[in-house]
């Protein structure tokens, strides 16, 4: 290249001994303006020098491919904060839509179950960030309200972010930067699905001749029940959705073998049972589900909803009661003592907690704090709920001993007084001293015993 007094100046290309090679400015023996250097460990670097030194503005492209484009200092990069517009979010295998820049408009997460998804941090020239310490969060907006997400660090320039929403629904994701900077096409579009359905949350409907929902059936008649499959957090489960091998035993004194009954599955994700019972009387209906695959430690069958249910199938005579109609064919009547059992539970329950239904008495709620408990069995006791009040605690007891010292002064004083008028001559020559039996007798009417 160029030369100048002995020294490179002007532009030239210069292989050093460890295999860099420079092609660009040169002055006064050092790079100096713009040139090209490509290092022996892969990097290559286009861009400002200064005294030999990359600085100014300049793009870097690493040996492991990352590229960097920005201001140079002293040959080291000055990397800004994470961009909002530039810094991308990644879904993985969540299901959904998808924009321009690749990202997810549409996500689709499971109730109960943990979405996890990242973020990809770039600066403002779009160079990916190399390490972390940007004020990133993320929070869902659904039918269970504001949800925040837990965001991790990874140090390299990319946060893990996991969420786990409970209800089912539709809902806004919003992934911020700092306080008010919306990240890449943030909010997002989530759509919460139910989870599995639970053998214990879900809900039977017994539907009566009246519509209503008392458990009672017309004998003779074909009657139904419908099974509502909800997840473990209450969300009713959309779609055809099975509970495993699903077992239904209607049963009664009088009906050897069960009642026979059809199972259905609806496409609102109920099951929907038939069966026709040929004779009035109670019944038994117990329901149950085999243990669910992702369960190992739940062995055996589950009860499904509150079974057993007990269920009343009447006699289907027309201007007859049902007990006229057992009466008249010989049967005994059977008292339903399930139903009697919950009407006594239900008027103690509802005894305790004031409430008509009975049903929704919480014990902890219910349950004395060791604080109220203290307060009651210590009355005497002064309680302090302002911390600015403290010093009155000294001042308390203070009062509260001399009150005591003035009323046990003051019992004392009238002991000694009755004693001086019902004995005025106690303790002189030639008197005798009451018997104790006697004088604790003449005490117990004015309420002081010789004791006290």
């Amino acid at each position: 290249g160029s030369w100048k007094a002995g020294r490179r100046h002007g532009k030239g290309k210069c292989i050093f001994a460890d295999g860099t090679v420079f092609s660009g400015d040169w002055q006064d023996d050092k790079r100096e303006g713009k040139g090209e250097c490509r290092y022996a460990n892969g990097d290559v670097y286009t861009g400002e020098w200064r005294q030999d030194a990359r600085e100014g503005h300049g793009v870097c492209v690493f040996a492991d491919g990352t590229k960097y484009r920005g201001e140079w200092v002293e040959d080291k990069w000055l990397q800004s904060s994470a961009d909002p517009e530039f810094t991308k979010v990644s879904f993985g295998g969540s299901s959904g839509g998808g924009n321009a820049k690749g990202e997810r408009s549409i996500v689709v997460a499971t109730a109960g179950a943990t979405l996890k998804f990242e973020i990809l941090a770039y600066d403002d020239d779009e160079n990916k960030r190399l390490c972390g310490g940007d004020p990133f969060s993320c929070y869902l907006e659904g039918p269970e309200g504001v949800s925040w997400a837990e965001v991790t660090d990874r140090n390299d320039g990319t946060y893990e972010l996991s969420l786990t929403p409970k209800m089912a629904g539709d809902g806004s994701l919003f992934v911020m930067l700092g306080d008010d900077e919306v990240v890449a096409a943030s909010p997002y579009s989530v759509q919460v699905t139910p989870g599995r359905p639970c053998p214990r949350k879900c809900l039977v409907h017994f539907p009566s001749p009246s519509d209503g929902d008392d458990r009672t059936a017309v004998a003779g008649e074909q009657s139904t029940f419908r099974i509502e499959t909800r997840d473990a957090h209450g969300n009713v489960c959309t779609g055809v959705q099975h509970l495993p091998d699903l077992e239904i035993q209607i049963t009664s004194a009088s009906c050897v073998g069960g009642v026979a009954h059809t199972v259905a599955a609806r496409d609102d994700g109920s099951l929907e049972c038939s069966y026709l019972a040929e004779k009035s009387g109670l019944y038994r209906v117990h329901i149950t589900c085999s243990s669910q695959p992702e369960c190992p430690f739940r062995k055996g069958n589950l009860v499904v909803g509150s079974s057993p249910y007990s269920l009343k199938v009447v006699a289907g005579v027309t201007g007859e009661t049902q007990a006229e109609a057992e009466a008249s064919s010989g049967e005994e009547v059977v008292e339903d003592l399930v139903a009697k059992w919950e009407s006594i539970a239900q008027c103690e329950y509802s005894a305790i907690d004031g409430k008509d239904d009975g049903w929704d008495s919480d014990p902890e709620e219910a349950q004395e704090t060791a604080q109220e408990k203290y307060i009651r069995e210590h009355p005497g006791v002064a309680v302090v709920d302002n911390l600015e009040d403290m010093w009155r605690v000294g001042l308390y007891q203070q009062e509260k001993k001399a009150f005591e010292r003035k009323e046990k002064e003051k019992k004392l004083a009238m002991l000694k007084k009755r004693l001086e008028e019902r004995y005025p001559s106690r303790g002189s020559a030639g008197t005798e001293d009451p018997s104790p039996g006697e004088e604790e007798a003449d005490f117990e009417g004015d309420g002081i015993s010789c004791l006290d």
